[in-house]
């Protein structure tokens, strides 16, 4: 999906009313950012999701804070806006309310997908099961990191070049491996690797 509907009155909504009563004008940005994301991933079928890890969520976001962060999606989830699904270490956040904003455009432009058949709608299903698995591609550890968790790594690695280290971690992770917590992960990673040598 490339793009999708954006009213100019999307302020006068109750939803984003009450959503920048809590948040502030962040909440109005949080939740069109999420949108553009999960529209990214939708294609001529039903799907009108994103899975990610759950740090990635945080950083594509703007979220500082792993509790900031779901309380954002709680009160989304309150207002019947998202549905959230926790899946292992990542989280899947589905926005229905696309499909129809999707639907709208295709309708006016004329640019309804043609029908399939019913093995094709099955090849999709297949694939759309596929798709729902996270994804480390282009993973970067450096993105994640703040001033605390440098801190950190300064002290257990002390002389170490940080973007060497990250630049091992991360073929690591885009190899396959996939932790629950890349930055706790990242910082023993650290500590392991250089024990006992020099830089």
């Amino acid at each position: 999906m490339k793009w999708f509907k954006h009213m100019t009155n999307a302020s006068d909504d109750e939803f984003i009313a009450a959503l920048e009563g809590e948040f502030g004008i962040a909440g109005y940005a949080h939740w069109f950012k999420m949108l553009e994301v999960i529209a990214k991933q939708m294609d001529k079928t039903d799907r009108c999701f994103a899975t990610y890890p759950q740090a990635y969520w945080q950083q594509v976001l703007g979220f500082k804070q792993c509790k900031k962060l779901q309380t954002f999606l709680k009160f989304c989830e309150t207002f019947g806006k998202v549905n959230v699904e926790l899946m292992k270490s990542s989280l899947k956040i589905e926005c229905p309310k696309l499909l129809k904003l999707k639907d709208e455009y295709a309708q006016k432009s004329g640019q309804t997908p043609p029908q399939t058949s019913e093995a094709e709608t099955e090849t999709d299903n297949n694939l759309h099961k596929q798709e729902i698995k996270p994804t480390f591609e282009g993973f970067d550890i450096m993105i994640l990191i703040d001033d605390n968790a440098r801190s950190v790594i300064r002290n257990k690695a002390d002389g170490w070049d940080v973007y060497f280290l990250a630049s091992i971690f991360n073929e690591k992770v885009r190899g396959g491996w996939k932790p629950s917590n890349p930055v706790g992960a990242f910082i023993a990673f650290c500590e392991k690797y250089t024990k006992g040598k020099t830089p």
